[in-house]
């Protein structure tokens, strides 16, 4: 996924979907796949719908994720950068921007033999990387065979990471099959190269353009409705889709269109500082958090400010100052009491409605951290489904909270 700040993006590392063959014979595969899920699910949940829509394409060599481009995508041509006044640029546009300056400031002392090994001074003046070293792959395997000066006293981590982050500096990227498309890269605005770049004029042209370029001339409607209206039709099953994030419009409007469920994470809304339990739309699944992100509980520790701010907002009053079981409760039965056709819960936020079952700390709740490699998914329920079943007075209180907010009620 691209990022709209600074680098790194998020390289999954997978491959991508050939759609025009899926597509040529049917989307046969998606249809025996889902076919066969019905035998034993009644509902599915997309990851990332918006990759039914468009993708984010990293060539191989990038490991940062930022040289990519959206995939359909409408690209930069030769006769719009002329016309704002850019090709005059193109090389600059193009090329990593390597100054004398950026060379000793992120390689001190060890610049004259890093410049050596890695670098050729070119013809507008700046510093290119050698043909040996052009990409985020070459560099990895140099510096993993130690392929490189002795005397570089830097260790081969942070000269990996200063040459990676110099590969990626750079503004326009030139279609590595057809030289005729160009794509403003995601993090343009946070480069040394935009931070340098001469003229006033030129330089508000080109942010312009590329907010367009990104935001408003891309259109994906179609990819989306036929690629999910091909895999709803596959089974008898409830389609969800996650749908969070930078969601272009048209994403929303097919879901909607088609009958797929969206999902509302409250303290992750499209719009506006909380989402609303009471005011999603009846195509959708409610939840106060999810796998990607911390509990309620946790998130109260973590970013306490915003979450006071939440209890005031939907419940009045003066916040406590942790989350105590009852904020847990009038949190849950918010959402069980809105208007989305599913109210789905975390275990550990359901947990955290009764003092004796929380867990020690709350840190600890969380499944996954995106971005973070370490101590993520491997949070294990620390309790059997026998133990629970033992727990009356808890379990009464959650049929009666159902009970309560109409969710009993078969339709």
């Amino acid at each position: 996924a691209p990022t709209n700040g600074p680098p790194p993006a998020q390289n999954w590392d997978f491959p991508l979907y050939n759609w025009e063959v899926m597509k040529a014979d049917g989307y046969s595969w998606w249809r025996k796949r889902l076919s066969h899920m019905s035998e034993y699910f009644q509902a599915f949940r997309i990851d990332h719908v918006l990759g039914f829509f468009r993708i984010w394409a990293i060539p191989a060599h990038n490991y940062s994720g930022v040289l990519g481009h959206l995939e359909p995508c409408k690209p930069i041509t030769i006769e719009e950068l002329d016309s704002n006044g850019l090709k005059p640029y193109l090389k600059r546009l193009l090329l990593p921007y390597i100054t004398d300056k950026v060379l000793g400031d992120r390689f001190g002392s060890d610049r004259p033999s890093v410049q050596e090994h890695f670098f050729t001074k070119g013809s507008s003046g700046l510093w290119e990387f050698n043909s040996d070293f052009s990409t985020q792959a070459l560099v990895a395997k140099a510096i993993e065979a130690n392929a490189f000066p002795r005397d570089i006293k830097m260790s081969a981590s942070e000269l990996r990471k200063n040459l990676f982050e110099l590969i990626d500096d750079r503004l326009l990227l030139q279609d590595e099959t057809d030289p005729s498309k160009f794509y403003f890269t995601c993090h343009l605005h946070f480069t040394t190269s935009f931070k340098e770049f001469p003229g006033g004029r030129e330089k508000d042209r080109m942010s312009t353009l590329q907010d367009d370029f990104f935001w408003r001339r891309q259109s994906w409607r179609e990819e989306g409705t036929e690629r999910l209206g091909a895999i709803q039709g596959a089974a008898k099953m409830m389609v969800c889709a996650e749908d969070l994030g930078h969601v272009p419009p048209e994403t929303f409007e097919v879901l909607d269109e088609l009958g797929i469920l969206g999902l509302r994470i409250q303290r992750w809304p499209s719009s506006g500082n909380f989402g609303d339990p009471a005011r999603y739309s009846y195509l959708t699944v409610a939840s106060p958090s999810c796998h990607d992100c911390s509990t309620v509980r946790g998130w109260w520790q973590e970013d306490r400010w915003r979450a006071h701010e939440l209890f005031r907002c939907f419940f009045g009053g003066n916040p406590p100052h942790n989350c105590d079981d009852w904020v847990s409760q009038k949190i849950v039965e918010s959402h069980l009491n809105g208007n989305s056709m599913w109210a789905v819960f975390p275990l550990q936020d359901l947990l955290d409605m009764w003092d004796e079952l929380r867990s020690k700390d709350p840190s600890q709740d969380a499944i996954n951290r995106p971005g973070a490699t370490e101590g993520v998914w491997v949070y294990r329920m620390p309790m059997t489904l026998e133990f629970l079943m033992k727990k009356d007075h808890f379990n009464t209180f959650i049929l009666n909270l159902l009970r309560r907010t109409g969710r009993l009620t078969p339709f």
